[in-house]
């Protein structure tokens, strides 16, 4: 059971604790960061290394299996993971270890937490080298929220998976007793990481005593890491403001570019620098409520030794190399005024998705591209419809492939509170024509397509008169492939929803990538092929500021009216007030 402390005197207390040591934790920050990106950039050799000797240009659904089932790609799996539980430790040891040294007024001996991170790696063996696999993979749906390594800091759940769930009420359902579910989890996993840098046992031991200790007390552990969390963002929030209005003050009008970047180079080392001490201020709430039984007696890991010429060095080379990474960041954080805005299934706030009705509202918000789905019907031709079964929207228990086009149109589509027909491929063709709009036309195989599937498409596409202005799509690989090889005059491009390594093919045109699996590495290697990327399905406020300062060539979007609102404000706002917006929202 966790020791009984005062709510407001451990959160208001450790406030206080983060504000006397500010010195101690900024560089404890630089030497995180220092081993964050060492290992992220290890991390990503090996990762390469993986996909040249096992012959793959990355992994996703389709060779998810295949990859793990040869020996050898196993071996090279173990690798990674032990080289990640390596800089894993080193963050864990460190932060809990600093929150000793700043209680003893001593430094960290960083040498010793390098040291004390590989010998720890002997702990993974057998039944505990699974239990940390699953113990890092039941952070990702929470990440964030609480207790995570800043390694798996890109990790996440893809939104798309969430998103079409949360089409019905009992997915929307689910998704939440899900979330709910991986919360609590990882509230009965919170003192696993304290544990683990205070002591020196097993992995399984310490995740056995934090379920051990949170029996009881959950919610009131949530609801004290939430004030803290909450009071903290506050605090970092008002220094930014704060240095908002001192940048204003000095230069109203915005049109100094040097006052730009020396803002920006703020903003970021603020913001740095605030989330390691939100780690390690709620490292030290856990601490705080763990019975004295467990705090250690003298540790190893302080030192009362000042750091030494080549630690300042070091941290001294950091800072330069994250003021040039910031002022080419700055440099490239322009408004990508080439980039195309695309509305997923049409505009679907007032309208049902890929209808004529969401066709025309997707015009009146000012998309510059309307992404649709076609399927082939049981009589060879093409409707439009997402979905493989007609339940979710019609409320009919039956497949699309099963039905003639005629029995398709003839059936009504429901949802926001709107009604429309299911319409043909050749209707909406005909539509997107007289309102001048392109289309990016993603092609659903079911599996049980005719072997001369690529020819009827491209001979309806000639009968419907599609020009080579509308784009083809599939998350069908050879059947893209294909008709780039049968008629190159069509841009051709293939749907990514989940991939680690580099982009599957290079005989298409563009890729279609899911927000989750984007790494800005793949613009640049897009780039030197001459191809394009799209991003989908781009909603949130930040993840738009994100991708409209990124050379992406498309943002697929279920909101092209907040998109195209975005941009003119942007290209318009000069001032420091909108940096504070762009960069932290």
């Amino acid at each position: 059971m966790q020791k009984k402390v005062g709510l407001w005197k451990n959160i208001f207390g450790t406030l206080a604790f983060c504000n006397r040591h500010k010195a101690l934790f900024l560089s404890t920050a630089i030497f995180l960061q220092m081993a964050t990106l060492i290992g992220k950039e290890v991390l990503r050799s090996l990762f390469q290394l993986i996909l040249v000797l096992s012959d793959l240009p990355s992994i996703d659904q389709y060779n998810f299996r295949y990859f793990f089932s040869n020996p050898e790609n196993l071996a090279l799996a173990l690798l990674f993971a032990l080289i990640f539980a390596f800089f894993f430790f080193i963050e864990v040891f460190t932060l809990v270890q600093v929150i000793f040294a700043a209680r003893e007024g001593k430094q960290i001996s960083y040498r010793q937490i390098l040291l004390h991170s590989f010998t720890r790696l002997r702990d993974l063996s057998f039944a505990n080298f699974p239990l940390f696999l699953l113990y890092i993979l039941c952070t990702v749906p929470v990440s964030g929220i609480l207790l995570h390594s800043s390694l798996m800091s890109s990790f996440q759940v893809p939104d798309f998976i969430t998103e079409e769930l949360e089409k019905t009420a009992i997915g929307s359902l689910s998704v939440f007793l899900i979330s709910i579910f991986f919360i609590y989890i990882n509230l009965r996993m919170i003192y696993t990481v304290p544990l683990m840098g205070m002591k020196n046992q097993k992995f399984r031991l310490s995740l056995k005593e934090s379920f051990r200790y949170t029996k009881k007390g959950c919610l009131r552990l949530l609801f004290t890491i939430s004030v803290f969390e909450f009071l903290l963002g506050i605090l970092s929030n008002g220094l930014l403001l704060l240095m908002v209005f001192l940048f204003t003050f000095l230069d109203p009008s915005g049109q100094i570019k040097i006052l730009h970047f020396l803002l920006y180079l703020i903003f970021r080392f603020i913001r740095f620098f605030f989330v390691v001490l939100s780690k390690i201020g709620v490292l030290s709430l856990l601490v705080n409520t763990l019975p004295d039984e467990n705090l250690p007696g003298e540790s190893h890991f302080v030192t009362t030794r000042k750091y030494g010429k080549w630690s300042v060095f070091a941290a001294l080379l950091l800072m330069i190399g994250y003021g040039i990474s910031s002022l080419f960041d700055f440099l490239g954080s322009d408004v990508n005024t080439n980039l195309q805005i695309i509305a997923h299934r049409g505009y679907t706030e007032h309208a049902v998705e890929n209808t004529l009705s969401s066709l025309e509202a997707a015009k009146k918000a000012g998309a510059d591209r309307v992404e649709l789905d076609i399927q082939l019907t049981k009589d060879n031709d093409f409707v439009v419809m997402h979905d493989f079964n007609l339940h979710r929207l019609t409320g009919v228990r039956k497949r699309v492939s099963d039905c003639t086009l005629r029995e398709l149109t003839s059936m009504t589509l429901h949802e926001n509170g709107a009604t429309a027909p299911i319409p043909s491929f050749e209707a909406f063709v005909k539509k997107a024509q007289e309102l001048h709009i392109p289309l990016l036309i993603e092609i659903k195989p079911t599996g049980r397509e005719p072997s001369n599937f690529p020819k009827i498409l491209l001979s309806k596409l000639k009968e419907y008169g599609v020009g080579p202005e509308n784009d083809l799509m599939s998350l069908d690989i050879p059947l893209m492939e294909e008709i780039e090889k049968e008629d190159p005059k069509w841009n051709t491009g293939v749907v990514i929803p989940l991939q680690f390594g580099d982009f599957p093919t290079k005989r298409v045109d563009f890729y279609a990538i899911e927000d989750s699996s984007y790494r800005p590495v793949l613009m640049k290697e897009a780039e030197k092929e001459h191809k394009q990327v799209f991003v989908w399905t781009i909603d949130e406020r930040d993840k738009i500021l994100k991708y409209l300062q990124s050379p992406v060539n498309g943002i697929i979007t279920d909101d092209p009216l907040q998109i195209r609102s975005l941009v003119r404000n942007l290209a318009e706002d000069h001032s420091y007030l909108g940096m504070y917006e762009r960069y932290i929202f």
